[in-house]
């Protein structure tokens, strides 16, 4: 499956939304995932996050290059897909 001819778009849910908070990997224990955020736009991939997961003290702090989106629009989309993968 190839980007070319296909619109595909990123959706951060239930735990994985934490992944659209700024995080410094070396205090966590996690790989750098700053390098793959930041191609996502270059590569045409259209990433939302599920804002509801994340506490509203926090909710400002979601990277910029997230959609922030409520869960419902967020099925919306998923519905409407032709493939879907998760993981």
């Amino acid at each position: 499956m190839t980007l070319e001819g296909n619109n595909v778009d990123l959706i951060l849910m239930g735990q994985g939304a934490w992944s659209a908070l700024p995080l410094q990997s070396s205090k966590v224990g996690r790989p750098d995932a700053n390098q793959f955020i930041d191609s996502l736009e270059l590569c045409g991939i259209t990433a939302y996050v599920d804002f509801e997961e994340i506490p509203v003290s926090l909710q400002s702090k979601l990277r910029k290059e997230f959609v922030k989106k409520e869960k419902s629009e967020l099925f919306q989309l998923i519905s409407r897909a032709d493939v879907v993968i998760s993981f």
